[in-house]
């Protein structure tokens, strides 16, 4: 009876060690039995790496009846590739060559880098710093110095902190903000044209072409004045090509050119779209070699309401070179009173005090008899009041006049008054910016 009694005692000893042991196996050496790894983590109790990140699982684990879940998405750290859900890899925020049980803390906070949202401290979430979603992906070092953005609290090395760098990826010391919206030029692109603003000839206008007709710095987009020649493309009769005066050989309202060169003059008729039909070319009377030394139109020498103009060519050669002056005038007859004002065109700046001109055409059938001119001035936009600055005048189609001093106005515009016997006409131009 004794004898049973012994047998009995040790065979159940036998049992409570062997499953001691049974409960105290580590297959894998992780420090998380195998029990706790099939029957709390469900981690792999053969693999001291469930997760493949260079992390180990009982570090990742933590306390195995309540395994760590840093993002709470519902995969422990453990078996999670991306345990703070930072589009970053445990793997790549490890900082581990070998499997190890303890994780890189690029900002000392206490937090390693694969369970911290913001790995360097610095404001930006490592999410918006990694470059992309895709995990496979390494995440992006922008300034090329071997640590990425996410652990890099100046990301492009301009000296400016990621977290109040305006342009956190594109080194950006000056910290420029043209539209003040907190995105730094040199990365914002404000219209959305695909160029940025830093060298976007019209920042704020959508303008992917980048014409600058005038070569100014303002893309067309956004000038008042795409050729440069003073007058606003709102009232430029050539907008794309400079055209100071205006010239209108056929009063058809769009500009005309005038080109002179090796004794020939060609004309160009423009349609007001960038269209040109040549419709005249001829050579300039003269002997030997004509060159060019000046070339001017706008007058109107025979008062038949259209532009003239006259070339000073260099004729002959060596001591027998001379300069010349050619006239030719548009040969069309007047058969009735006509006034149009060329300048000043639309859009010019008057100063106060300035003297401006004021050029007009004024055609007369033949045999009238000339009138006597007036120009005026409204501060007030076309339907005036007039004030008078000059009278008197001859109607030869040029004038000098001083603008008026205290006094400013945005709309200002210039009349022109032609006064025969029996006959006035008028004629005006603008607006015209009027500065104080």
């Amino acid at each position: 009876m004794p004898n049973r009694i012994v047998t009995s005692t040790l065979l159940a000893l036998v049992l409570v060690a062997g499953a001691q042991r049974a409960h105290a196996q580590d297959n894998d050496g992780d420090g998380l039995t195998n029990v706790e790894e099939t029957a709390l983590t469900a981690t792999d109790p053969n693999d001291p790496d469930s997760d493949d990140d260079l992390l180990r699982d009982d570090y990742e684990v933590g306390l195995p009846a309540d395994p760590t879940n840093t993002d709470g998405d519902g995969l422990i750290d453990a078996l999670d590739p991306d345990s703070d859900d930072d589009t970053i890899s445990d793997r790549d925020e490890s900082g581990c060559e070998a499997l190890c049980t303890l994780g890189r803390d690029t900002d000392g906070d206490g937090r390693p880098d694969f369970r911290d949202d913001d790995s360097d401290g610095d404001g930006v979430p490592d999410a918006e710093e990694a470059g992309d979603a895709d995990l496979d992906t390494p995440a992006v070092d922008s300034d090329g110095d071997g640590i990425e953005d996410y652990r890099d609290d100046d990301s492009d090395d301009d000296g400016v902190p990621d977290g109040t760098d305006l342009c956190r990826t594109v080194a950006d010391p000056e910290q420029a903000d043209f539209d003040a919206d907190a995105v730094g030029d040199a990365c914002d692109d404000s219209d959305e044209d695909g160029v940025p603003d830093a060298t976007d000839d019209c920042p704020v206008d959508a303008d992917a072409e980048q014409t600058d007709t005038d070569g100014d710095g303002a893309g067309d987009v956004c000038d008042a004045d795409d050729d440069g020649d003073g007058v606003a493309d709102a009232g430029d009769d050539c907008p794309a090509v400079a055209n100071p005066a205006q010239q209108d050989l056929d009063a058809d309202g769009a500009c005309d050119l005038l080109v002179f060169g090796d004794g020939q003059v060609g004309v160009f008729r423009g349609d007001g779209a960038g269209g040109w039909t040549k419709t005249l070319q001829f050579a300039t009377p003269g002997n030997g070699a004509k060159t060019f030394a000046a070339f001017r139109a706008g007058a109107d020498i025979d008062h038949n309401g259209y532009p003239d103009f006259a070339v000073v060519q260099d004729e002959g050669g060596g001591f027998n070179s001379a300069n010349r002056t050619r006239v030719f005038r548009e040969a069309s007859v007047a058969t009735q009173r006509t006034l149009r004002v060329t300048a000043p065109g639309p859009g010019r700046a008057w100063r106060a005090g300035q003297v401006r001109a004021v050029e007009w055409l004024s055609a007369r059938p033949p045999g009238t008899a000339a009138g006597s001119v007036a120009i005026e001035l409204s501060l007030d936009g076309p339907g005036g009041p007039w004030q008078p600055l000059a009278a008197g005048l001859p109607d030869n189609g040029h004038a000098q006049v001083t603008a008026p001093v205290a006094v400013a106005s945005q709309h200002a515009w210039v009349r022109v008054r032609v006064s025969a016997p029996a006959s006035e006409l008028l004629a005006i131009a603008g607006p015209l910016l009027l500065l104080d």
